[in-house]
């Protein structure tokens, strides 16, 4: 390997060093046994919590048209234990809709699951904001579950009634049950115990942390791109012949 270009490749590999050194910097733990990109990785999450939830209203909407639309489905756990919780945590989810032929049963590793789709949806969001907000102990007491488990059993039955919906060609009713499962459980199971931050009131720190990822980002590939070129590396145009 021969150095064509010194000056370049000095500016190149001290640039790279000075790179390095940050990241040791920036991924080293600090006080308290955290380190600064964990301290960053936590802010957007707790931006990311604080907007998960901003299309509830127009979820709600949809839910409430499926008001009156019956479902049944077999949902197959690992253990009866698996079947048993989840059938208890839909037995209450559905206890106010006991007129359109609701029930949950747990037969064996199965969860015999039946009921208004558009109720569930909406006992599902419910309880779903509420451990977005930090209730879990409310539905612990409600369900004798955490409320990450309670929002997992919701999860695992909508992957069933979205593959039954699906199965019969009612795309609509299977696109409800997918939004809940991704837009609703997972942000909620996901972001548990995080305290939400508004980007309007995190305004200067947000500028900051992305300006400082642009920078540090164009600083390692200038870094590179001056290594090379001190290397004799680089696009080099050829000159046609004249005939």
């Amino acid at each position: 390997m021969i150095v064509t270009n010194r000056r370049r490749f000095a500016l190149g590999a001290a640039g790279l060093a000075a790179f390095l050194a940050v990241l040791a910097f920036w991924i080293a733990p600090g006080a308290g046994g955290t380190s600064w990109l964990s301290r960053a990785d936590g802010f957007f999450n707790r931006l990311s919590k604080d907007s998960a939830f901003r299309g509830l209203p127009e979820l709600r909407a949809r839910a409430e048209s499926f008001r009156g639309t019956a479902f049944s489905v077999s949902v197959a756990t690992e253990n009866p234990e698996d079947a048993a919780a989840l059938a208890a945590v839909f037995r209450l989810a559905l206890a106010g809709s006991a007129g359109t032929g609701a029930g949950a049963e747990a037969d064996g590793c199965r969860a015999r699951l039946a009921g208004d789709l558009g109720a569930a949806a909406l006992a599902l969001m419910d309880d779903a904001e509420e451990l977005h907000r930090g209730g879990d102990e409310r539905l612990l007491a409600r369900f004798g579950l955490s409320g990450r488990e309670v929002v997992y059993r919701y999860w695992q039955a909508l992957g069933a009634i979205r593959g039954d919906c699906l199965r019969r060609g009612e795309t609509a009713a299977a696109a409800l049950a997918g939004d809940l499962r991704t837009r609703v459980c997972e942000p909620a199971y996901n972001f548990h115990g995080i305290a939400p931050a508004s980007a309007s009131e995190s305004c200067g720190t947000l500028a900051l942390l992305l300006g400082f990822y642009v920078a540090y980002t164009v600083w390692f590939g200038f870094s590179i791109l001056l290594l090379f070129e001190g290397l004799g590396i680089g696009p080099r145009l050829r000159k046609c012949r004249e005939t």
